[in-house]
């Protein structure tokens, strides 16, 4: 039945050509909208004139693309999936299973001929969400595509904008009502001209009314006959028709027709499941003589659809008949739904059928928390407000399933204390083998998203014997569910790449993203391209992780989807750390101050890295009190509340903010108070401690040890972690770590050993943009970083090495004590100055006129007693005026 989604759910065949309906669709005013809304009730032919609008432009080459929205679309990533998957079916956008509103444009501009996106039955899908989604999309249509969207109400939109802004039209009921003339013509078989014309005025150019009318007339009825002239309310003198209609059918067939419908679109086995006949189809064969009230979808497999408004007359009926049968039809529809994978379906029919167990039932046959893996976040969460709270409660599979939606999502930690007694119910405790039930295992793999992945796990690292054997287990069940194996794949990557090699995790995500795109688990490709982002930032391809984080992130923005908190923090963070190693702290900050102060449930290396940075980059931008007090009291706050990976990372970022600030002793009072002896101590076993805390603790621990100098164990500590990091494939911790081992060789009189670790770190940052671990490393390295520029050829390295030079320029700042020698502008001019760069090249990098630099050079000399630029610079490197 899913492909029925993408063609048009009846045929234009023996309906009236509606040409002037045809040119209002694609040219009336405003002349230049591309999209065109046609809003009307049921009965008005919207989805017949979309047939004949595609009919019309087909002959023009232009490929149409067909969407049926269903209630599922109210969730705007699964519209933007079917849209995409509406694109597909035409032949384009193919391969692709990621991809957000941006993608879908850029694909229908890209079309080597032109297109037209029709989307019918809009009043299904139409939410706040779904709305704004639409609403993009119209108005970045372009411009050899076309939108027409059917719908019942209106959507939300800012339709009046739209129209003024010249971007959408609007056809409303009365341009859809037929003309004389062409009511005439649907009633020619009457005869009769009095009686075609007194029908005509009686049906009002009401399309299905007129059709009911050709049907009655068809089976024998004069519509004439009929006292409709007493019915004041259209709708029922459909209604008059209709039971009309009704009443020329067989017993049998009336019975069918009611049975089903319960339903939209019809098949023939779906018609057995829910009639329990396994007949149908030669019944169903017959009723087609009905059209356009009954229509043909498609032949193979043959399936049909009942017009909306005859489907609701006939529901009414049936209530009457007997309701106590509705209920058991949209049982068994639901049971039929939910053998074919259809769990929206399965669900919405399961609440209709007056049964509260029976959508628990279904959700745990289902695989209960691994529909998390298949089904995605969001529309578990649609699942579990299906279910009453108090059958969740009273069943494991389900409270596991909620917990596991509500841990992968972020939103609060509230199931924490659930999953705590769910548990301790359970008899499985912390360090058993994992168990053979299906219950059990999925409480295991329910505590590794726990112990794993979050910061309120019970452990500082992961279980990586429990990680293998779970992989193990979830291998033996391959064949029979996949997502077993889609669920512990995650887990594992995220480990590996907070503890392991970049090669490892790259390995890791490439067979995670075939799993996923293999078995059809879409709705959480989010993740993986995140986990890719993350990996792209620790190799140091800042681009492509820049490039990862934002394409989700627009995908999140395109849905309004912003209940994942998990994920928007993650997206976050990572495009964070992004910025502050380009040195764009403003752009830094902004991301990070996207994470909240008081996370419910985070990754613990996510919020470590934005509020651990964010104050590291606030430092930087003279805001450094405000940036201590803030981190201390994130921190005070995850001590508080037990989180003892996160307290731990932001005690160390803590500690070095104190550094920083000068402030030696309250540094050693953070170290005493968290105990990060204890992380040094562990920083020798390359499995035991995140990579995050390896570089914040070198950092700080090496930093403090050259401040006391201590220049060998700070040397022993750098190289360390340096070695590590190179092997680990970690450009921009190894070269942190360099720059450490050239400080320290500095502080041991080497300095032919200090200008070989630097030339190793700007080689390992070469084409990563990363300026930050440059900026970070103090004053001491200036005149070596000098020195090899000089001595480097032009070319990429060389250019890397003046980028380098002049951001530590732009940033320095003077000592307090010669502070004011010189005005602000020209502490700017010297800076450059010391660059070697001409008079003109000067003026135009601080955009001032040659002569206004020449003014600011006399006045220089002048305060600093030089008589050239050569001594100028000597000098005012002398008085610590510039690096």
């Amino acid at each position: 039945m899913e492909t029925i989604r993408f063609t048009p759910l009846t045929s234009a065949a023996g309906a009236i050509e509606r040409e002037r309906l045809v040119r209002l669709v694609l040219g009336g005013r405003p002349s230049l909208a591309r999209a065109t809304l046609v809003i009307s009730p049921a009965g008005y032919g919207k989805t017949t004139l979309l047939v004949q609008v595609a009919g019309s432009l087909a002959r023009e080459d232009t490929i149409p693309i067909w969407l049926n929205c269903s209630r599922e679309d109210q969730q705007p990533d699964t519209f933007l999936g079917n849209l995409a998957a509406a694109l597909q079916a035409a032949g384009l956008f193919l391969d692709r299973l990621e991809f957000d509103i941006d993608d879908i444009t850029r694909e229908l501009a890209g079309s080597s001929s032109p297109t037209i996106v029709i989307i019918d039955e809009y009043e299904n899908a139409t939410s706040q969400a779904t709305d704004a989604l639409l609403e993009l999309l119209i108005r970045s249509l372009p411009g050899q595509s076309r939108l027409v969207v059917a719908s019942r109400q209106a959507p939300r939109l800012s339709l009046s904008r739209l129209i003024l802004d010249g971007k959408a039209r609007l056809i409303e009921a009365p341009e859809l009502r037929l003309t004389d003339d062409e009511s005439r013509a649907v009633l020619a078989e009457l005869g009769d001209p009095d009686e075609v014309s007194g029908a005509v005025v009686r049906s009002e150019g009401w399309p299905v009314i007129l059709q009911l009318m050709r049907l009655e007339i068809a089976s024998g009825g004069r519509p004439t006959e009929h006292p409709l002239l007493g019915i004041e309310s259209t709708a029922h003198v459909f209604d008059y028709l209709a039971a009309q209609v009704l009443a020329s059918l067989q017993p049998a067939e009336q019975d069918l027709l009611q049975q089903l419908s319960i339903l939209t679109e019809v098949d023939t086995g779906l018609a057995a499941a829910v009639t329990g006949s396994d007949d149908c189809y030669p019944a169903l064969r017959q009723l087609l003589r009905l059209a356009p009230i009954i229509t043909l979808i498609r032949e193979t497999p043959f399936s049909v659809r009942l017009h909306p408004l005859f489907r609701d007359f006939l529901r009414e009926a049936l209530k009457r008949s007997g309701g106590g049968s509705v209920g058991e039809l949209h049982r068994r529809a639901a049971l039929h739904f939910a053998g074919r994978g259809d769990y929206s379906t399965a669900m919405e029919h399961a609440m209709h059928s007056g049964d509260p167990q029976l959508g628990a039932d279904i959700l745990e046959r289902a695989g209960g928390m691994l529909l998390n893996i298949s089904e995605g976040q969001g529309r578990v969460r649609t699942f579990m407000n299906l279910v009453p709270t108090e059958i969740i409660n009273t069943r494991p599979s389900l409270r596991l399933m909620r917990i596991a939606q509500q841990a992968l999502e972020g939103i609060s930690a509230d199931w924490l204390a659930d999953f705590e007694r769910l548990q301790a119910g359970s008899g499985l405790h912390d360090g058993e083998v994992l168990p053979d039930t299906d219950f059990g295992l999925r409480l295991a793999l329910v505590r590794l998203i726990v112990d794993t992945m979050h910061s309120a796990g019970r452990s500082p690292r992961p279980d990586w014997g429990l990680l293998s054997a779970g992989r193990r287990r979830c291998e033996e069940r391959r064949f029979e569910d996949l997502r077993y194996l889609g669920c512990i794949q995650p887990m594992i990557l995220h480990a590996i790449h907070s503890y392991r090699s970049v090669a490892l995790a790259e390995r890791q995500m490439a067979e995670v993203r075939q799993l996923y795109e293999s078995a059809g688990f879409a709705p959480n490709l989010a993740w993986i391209s995140i986990h890719e982002a993350i990996v792209a930032v620790n190799r140091g391809d800042l681009a492509a992780a820049e490039s990862r984080a934002n394409s989700v992130l627009h995908r999140i923005a395109d849905l309004g989807e912003t209940r994942n908190t998990s994920l928007v923090q993650t997206v976050n963070s990572c495009l964070g750390h992004v910025y502050y190693e380009r040195g764009e702290l403003e752009l830094a900050v902004a991301h990070f101050d996207a994470l909240p102060q008081e996370p419910a449930v985070v990754l613990p290396d996510t919020a470590a890295r934005a509020f651990g940075l964010r104050a590291l980059a606030m430092h930087d931008l003279n805001q450094s009190q405000s940036a201590l007090t803030t981190l201390e009291a994130v921190c005070t706050r995850a001590v508080g509340e037990d989180m003892s990976v996160l307290s731990s990372l932001l005690a160390t970022f803590v500690a070095q903010l104190r550094l920083l600030r000068g402030d030696v002793d309250g540094c050693h009072q953070m170290i005493a108070f968290a105990r990060l002896e204890e992380s040094l101590a562990d920083l020798a076993d390359d499995k035991s401690r995140m990579w995050i805390e390896r570089e914040a603790v070198t950092g700080l621990f090496a930093g403090l040890w050259l401040h006391e100098g201590k220049p060998a164990e700070a040397l022993a500590l750098a190289t360390q972690t340096s070695d590590a990091a190179v092997a680990a494939g970690r450009r921009l911790t190894a070269a942190r770590g360099l720059l450490l081992v050239a400080r320290s060789q500095q502080g041991l009189g080497c300095d032919q050993a200090a200008r070989a670790a630097i030339q190793l770190a700007v080689d390992l940052t070469l084409g990563t943009g990363a300026i930050r671990p440059f900026l970070e490393c103090g004053r001491d390295l200036h005149a070596h970083l000098r020195d090899i520029g000089s001595d480097t050829p032009a070319g990429p390295l060389h250019d890397w090495l003046q980028r380098i030079l002049e951001a530590r320029t732009m940033g320095f700042l003077p000592p307090p004590e010669v502070l004011g020698v010189l005005t602000p502008r020209e502490q700017e001019v010297l800076g450059h100055l010391g660059l070697n760069l001409p008079t003109k090249v000067l003026a135009r990098r601080l955009r001032i006129s040659p002569e206004t630099v020449r003014h600011h050079l006399k006045h220089i000399y002048a305060k600093l007693g030089a008589g050239n630029r050569t001594h100028a610079v000597r000098e005012a490197r002398r008085r610590g005026l510039i690096p």
